[in-house]
Protein backbone atom coordinates (compact mmCIF):
# COMPACT_ATOMS: atom_id res chain seq x y z
CA UNK A 1 0.00 0.00 0.00
CA UNK A 2 0.63 3.45 0.03
CA UNK A 3 0.19 4.64 3.58
CA UNK A 4 0.01 2.61 6.83
CA UNK A 5 -1.84 4.11 9.54
CA UNK A 6 -1.13 3.05 13.62
CA UNK A 7 -2.15 4.33 16.63
CA UNK A 8 -0.80 1.94 18.89
CA UNK A 9 1.45 2.10 22.25
CA UNK A 10 5.10 2.93 21.31
CA UNK A 11 6.27 -0.33 22.48
CA UNK A 12 3.72 -2.55 19.82
CA UNK A 13 5.14 0.43 17.21
CA UNK A 14 8.76 -0.21 18.11
CA UNK A 15 8.46 -4.10 17.93
CA UNK A 16 6.62 -3.44 14.45
CA UNK A 17 9.43 -1.58 13.14
CA UNK A 18 11.43 -4.10 11.26
CA UNK A 19 8.20 -6.10 9.94
CA UNK A 20 5.76 -3.23 9.09
CA UNK A 21 6.82 -2.25 5.81
CA UNK A 22 7.00 -5.64 4.79
CA UNK A 23 3.40 -3.98 2.64
CA UNK A 24 4.08 -0.81 1.89
CA UNK A 25 5.06 0.31 -1.34
CA UNK A 26 9.09 2.21 -1.74
CA UNK A 27 8.13 5.97 -0.90
CA UNK A 28 5.08 5.05 0.96
CA UNK A 29 4.12 6.92 4.37
CA UNK A 30 4.14 5.90 7.80
CA UNK A 31 1.70 7.89 10.32
CA UNK A 32 2.41 5.95 13.83
CA UNK A 33 0.24 8.09 16.94
CA UNK A 34 -0.77 7.80 20.22
CA UNK A 35 2.89 7.92 21.48
CA UNK A 36 3.58 9.31 24.95
CA UNK A 37 5.89 12.27 24.36
CA UNK A 38 8.45 10.57 26.59
CA UNK A 39 8.64 7.71 24.40
CA UNK A 40 8.66 9.30 20.80
CA UNK A 41 12.78 9.58 20.26
CA UNK A 42 12.72 5.98 21.07
CA UNK A 43 10.02 5.49 18.53
CA UNK A 44 11.72 7.56 16.06
CA UNK A 45 14.99 5.78 16.90
CA UNK A 46 13.40 2.35 16.26
CA UNK A 47 12.00 3.36 12.76
CA UNK A 48 15.20 5.28 11.40
CA UNK A 49 17.09 2.06 12.42
CA UNK A 50 14.69 -0.09 10.51
CA UNK A 51 15.37 2.16 7.07
CA UNK A 52 12.71 4.10 7.61
CA UNK A 53 13.04 8.59 6.32
CA UNK A 54 11.78 10.99 9.44
CA UNK A 55 9.50 13.21 7.72
CA UNK A 56 7.58 15.35 10.95
CA UNK A 57 6.23 14.82 14.27
CA UNK A 58 3.30 16.34 16.52
CA UNK A 59 3.25 17.22 19.59
CA UNK A 60 -0.14 17.73 21.64
CA UNK A 61 -0.05 17.82 25.37
CA UNK A 62 1.45 14.58 26.57
CA UNK A 63 0.17 12.54 23.16
CA UNK A 64 2.55 12.71 20.28
CA UNK A 65 2.33 11.44 16.52
CA UNK A 66 5.45 11.09 13.49
CA UNK A 67 5.69 10.35 9.96
CA UNK A 68 7.95 8.78 8.42
CA UNK A 69 8.58 7.45 4.34
CA UNK A 70 9.53 4.23 3.18
CA UNK A 71 13.22 4.30 1.08
CA UNK A 72 12.91 3.00 -2.36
Amino acid sequence: GDVVVANIVADVLIGFAPFIGGNLKPNGTIILSGILVDRLELVKKAYLDAGFIFIDEKIKGEWSACVFRKGE
